[in-house]
């Protein structure tokens, strides 16, 4: 690694507390070095304040309270010991390593933006409250998008994958308790676990894990979501196909190394005068619980809203709710529920 002789920034450091002096720049071995750079050191980055560290390695042992802006422009390499406390706007332009034992936490209001390489080792933790963005980097075709998770993930606001080129690694855990948004174009695939408590999974790209544990809230969108070995949902979970409100559009579910169980759940489904939702599955379906129908225009004939690859397993128990302004006749096949308007 090569290392500079010396370093610029335009901060006046008082202790461990940074004094506004509007923009600060630190480019050189100690790329950022005054940032809480001991366990005992707290640096607070003022509202206003923009923070912009360049090349080279340094790490934060202490805590770091960003109110400002903090950039980790390219070739930047960041080791977090300590903690990020982010109420403004942090972007991350490199690379950037919580340890083990480290603490980020995203604020509300927060804004984290990644495109580069943002990694978790085991023992450290990402709360999110705010907003966290995965989005290209235009201006760095040597790297990509990394999202390195070993350690904890904790979603209680906006996490949104919105880079095609995105690569996701690790064996950490990613628990979902608010919105997980899969742009279109985009494919999330891991063997990270992934486990909603409540909240949604929007996916509009491909959603791809080796277990899915969906135990309250809904999945929605109109992509791909697989499955490797197990899709779970519990009690009160399901499924909203379309990617937004009123949008009408097919969700599709791969299950490859098991079975789709749907026990006590629902699949909500809006029909319009031209198109409908659906949910499709490829895997073995068991449907035990609620189908809501609405309507979004004026109905047309028939509709196929649920179908499979292999013969679904309807439960006694199933109900389906259809619109009462119009009769309808239901349709049930070994690989499909149709509805016809009478």
């Amino acid at each position: 690694m090569q290392f500079f002789s010396k370093y610029k920034c335009r901060a006046i450091l008082v202790g461990s507390l940074f004094i506004n002096t509007s923009v600060y720049a630190v480019v050189d071995e100690f790329t950022c070095y005054d940032l809480a750079s001991s366990e005992s050191a707290v640096t607070n980055i003022p509202l206003g304040d923009t923070v912009t560290c360049g090349s080279g390695a340094s790490g934060i042992d202490g805590v770091v309270n960003n109110y400002g802006e903090l950039q980790f422009n390219l070739s930047s390499i960041i080791f977090l010991r300590g903690g990020i406390n982010n109420y403004g706007l942090i972007k991350n332009g490199y690379d950037f390593i919580a340890l083990d034992g480290s603490k980020y936490i995203n604020h509300k209001n927060a804004i984290l933006n990644s495109t580069e390489w943002l990694r978790f080792n085991r023992g450290a933790s990402l709360d999110n409250f705010g907003t966290i963005n995965f989005i290209p980097n235009t201006g760095d075709g040597s790297r990509d998008n990394l999202f390195g998770l070993n350690g904890t993930f904790n979603n209680y606001n906006v996490c949104r994958i919105d880079d095609p080129n995105i690569r996701v690694s690790g064996t950490g855990e990613f628990i979902n308790q608010g919105t997980f948004e899969i742009s279109s174009q985009t494919t999330y695939s891991t063997n990270i676990s992934y486990t909603q408590n409540s909240g949604e999974t929007v996916v509009n790209g491909a959603f791809e894990a080796d277990n899915i544990q969906i135990n309250a809230g809904a999945i929605r969108g109109n992509g791909i979501v697989t499955a490797n070995n197990t899709l779970m949902l519990g009690r009160g979970a399901g499924f909203s196909p379309g990617s937004i409100a009123s949008s009408l559009d097919t969700l599709t579910i791969n299950v490859d190394g098991g079975m789709l169980i749907s026990v006590f759940n629902y699949v909500n489904i809006e029909l319009g005068s031209v198109g409908h939702d659906k949910l499709h599955v490829n895997g073995d379906l068991y449907l035990f619980g609620t189908i809501n129908v609405t309507l979004q225009g004026l109905p047309a004939q028939s509709y196929e809203i649920i179908s499979s690859d292999s013969p679904i397993v309807f439960g006694q128990n199933l109900k389906i709710n259809l619109p009462s302004i119009f009769n309808w006749d239901i349709e049930y096949t070994d690989t499909s529920i149709i509805i016809h308007k009478i």
